[in-house]
């Protein structure tokens, strides 16, 4: 493959350009944008072989290069953070099946503490058939004895898909719906508590010393996700297609992990450097939606603001007027129904292949830089 001709690249203006050399067949192969441009060409040995990029970010395009040809990425720092658990910890379980056993005996639990077959038999046909996948405490509690939750975020899911049940069947404004978003804050409220709760109080220097960790960390995080929104966007506009799919594995993890929402700049950058379509658009929308959405009463019936506020949102959709299109296109037809979180997505969906085509990334999901390879 690497006996084809070379094009020389300029990339960035003045004294931060730099010159890179790259074979032809790398940039046809895994790019159908470059593809298109050499077979359009009525003789393919005429191609410009000295091509200037100015607005390209030098350091960006490099690792692009550096994954043309090496498969890898090394250069780019790993998340300091380990990766999410896998398993919800023994000690948790225990408290969890206390708490709600308990809280299926409140007045909030009482209507979801058992299938409304068994709660309440004259709608379980018509209940049956308006909700796809029903849920409730008594199922919740034999799920959890029986260890089918791999971790704490699935478990907490299940109590946005009792809210959400209890909109689609009684509308928003039913006092069922009323009583299930308030058992919902409830819940999350305790397993909060639960999972801090066994955090032991460190000395003041150990707790120094991780409060020092803590802002490296949040600095190198911050840094690998600029980066990879930064090679996304390059990858996205010259058709890397596989080389975008596994940024997007890879970006994902670093914003669930740590509970974050792309900032105002952040999603300015990203209209900015891409266009509809973009797969790292879709992301920011679904992400805001779902924010938006989730911005519910908590067990005192306060309303809580989720990561960024109102009106920082407001303000970023008058500047990205596709921004404000795109949110609202995923907020359309919910009536109420908390739309869910942009990292759940399907495994495939911030890939630009189609549901028929094969995946670049051959099924495998990426969760962490080390492993970003190309297939």
């Amino acid at each position: 493959m690497l006996d084809s001709e070379v094009i020389i690249l300029h990339i960035g203006t003045s004294a931060s350009q730099r010159r890179f050399q790259v074979h032809k067949s790398l940039l046809s192969s895994n790019s159908p944008l470059w593809a298109d441009y050499f077979s359009s060409l009525p003789d393919p040995e005429q191609a410009l072989t000295d091509l200037d990029f100015v607005n390209e970010d030098p350091s960006i395009f490099a690792l692009l290069v550096q994954w043309l040809y090496h498969g890898s990425i090394p250069s780019l720092p790993s998340p300091s953070s380990p990766p999410a658990q896998t398993t919800i910890p023994s000690t948790h379980k225990t408290q969890l099946l206390k708490t709600l056993t308990k809280i299926a005996k409140t007045q909030l639990g009482q209507p979801f503490r058992a299938p409304v077959s068994e709660i309440w038999p004259e709608y379980a046909d018509r209940y049956a058939e308006k909700i796809e996948l029903p849920i409730d405490l008594s199922t919740i509690l034999s799920k959890l004895q029986a260890d089918k939750y791999a971790t704490i975020d699935e478990l907490k899911s299940e109590f946005d898909l009792l809210y959400n049940n209890a909109v689609l069947f009684n509308g928003l404004n039913h006092s069922v719906t009323s009583t299930a978003i308030k058992l919902r804050a409830k819940v999350l409220e305790k397993i909060e508590t639960i999972e801090t709760a066994e955090q032991v109080p460190a000395s003041p220097q150990l707790s120094n010393i991780r409060d020092s960790v803590r802002e490296r960390g949040g600095e190198t995080n911050r840094e690998l996700r600029h980066t990879l929104q930064k090679l996304i966007c390059l990858s996205e506009c010259y058709r890397f297609d596989a080389l975008s799919a596994i940024c997007m594995d890879a970006l994902i993890p670093l914003y669930k992990t740590h509970r974050l929402y792309p900032s105002s700049d952040t999603i300015s950058y990203i209209y900015s450097n891409t266009v509809a379509g973009s797969k790292l658009r879709l992301y920011v929308a679904r992400a805001l939606a779902h924010m938006i959405v989730s911005k519910a009463p908590d067990a005192q019936g306060e309303e809580r603001e989720l990561g960024v506020r109102t009106e920082r949102i407001w303000d970023v959709m008058k500047e990205n007027e596709e921004l404000g299109v795109e949110v609202l296109g995923n907020l359309r037809g919910k009536n109420g129904v908390l739309v869910g979180e942009a990292e759940n997505a399907g495994c495939c969906e911030y890939h630009w292949h189609g549901e028929a085509e094969v995946c670049p990334l051959a099924g495998k999901r990426v969760h962490g830089v080390e492993e970003v390879k190309r297939m």
